[in-house]
């Protein structure tokens, strides 16, 4: 198996006193922005996943990076995360041999960016780097809203 990740973008997140997580107003695949660039979101959010056999070498260091639209080079945010845990399985071990489930390290990573400049349209891609691959976790794509799209944004839906 080899380590990947998935990415949920978000407006908010919200750590609740039950210890459960809520994404509040979570994009699809894209984000259409009514004032066009460069433009400033108050808040980004980002809830990634990573999964990763659980004969990953424990000393590899995961480092978080989100690069803005347009600048491939420079990440405008950059974590490295906790180091792994030793052989923490998920799903736990039930004990019922089950051979369709497969044990993986999975962990979580929520990330509040704020402010979050957009300075012009592209994608938002989020990589995760694991003991020298890249793992590509995923993206959100920033456009301007057409003048059709306006239309609709401002128009009373019955």
């Amino acid at each position: 198996m080899e380590p990947y990740g998935t990415v949920i973008f978000c407006d908010d997140i919200r750590f609740e006193r039950q210890g459960t997580i809520s994404l509040v107003g979570c994009y699809g695949g894209d984000l259409i922005l009514p004032n066009g660039f460069p433009s400033v979101l108050p808040k980004l959010c980002l809830f990634i996943q990573i999964r990763m056999p659980i004969e990953t070498d424990s000393s590899s260091q995961l480092v978080i990076r989100v690069f803005a639209p347009g600048d491939p080079d420079k990440p405008l945010f950059e974590q490295v995360a906790p180091p792994l845990p030793n052989a923490t399985a998920m799903p736990p071990d039930t004990g019922d041999g089950d051979p369709d489930i497969q044990k993986v390290i999975g962990m979580s990573y929520p990330i509040i960016i704020s402010p979050f400049p957009v300075q012009r349209a592209g994608n938002v891609k989020v990589r995760v780097m694991l003991g020298g691959k890249t793992i590509k976790v995923g993206a959100l794509k920033i456009s301007q809203a057409t003048p059709q799209q306006m239309v609709s944004l401002f128009s009373p839906t019955f």
